[in-house]
C-alpha cells in the first residue's frame, strides 16, 4: 500500500520507486494507490500497470481516491 505522492512532488531520483514497485510486483503483487490527486493520469499508468479498481473514499477529509494497479 502507498500513499507516495507519485505526480510532480517527488524529485526525480525518488520517481524511480515507481520502476522498482514494478519489479516486486511484476508477477502477482498489486500496488494499492491512496491518494487525494482525483485528476490526471496516474504515473503507474505511465509505468505500465493497469487500472483494476477505483473507489473514491467520500468519507475522508480531504476526501481521497483508492486505487489498485497490476502489471499490465
Amino acid at each position: 500500500m502507498s500513499s507516495l505522492p507519485l505526480f510532480s512532488s517527488l524529485p526525480a531520483p525518488l520517481q524511480m520507486a515507481v520502476q522498482q514497485m514494478r519489479a516486486a510486483t511484476v508477477h502477482e503483487g498489486c500496488i494499492i494507490q491512496f491518494t487525494h490527486a482525483f485528476w490526471g493520469r496516474s504515473p503507474l499508468i505511465r509505468a505500465g500497470y493497469r487500472c483494476e479498481k477505483r473507489d473514491l473514499v467520500l468519507y475522508n477529509l480531504p476526501h481521497a481516491k483508492v486505487e489498485r494497479f497490476r502489471s499490465a
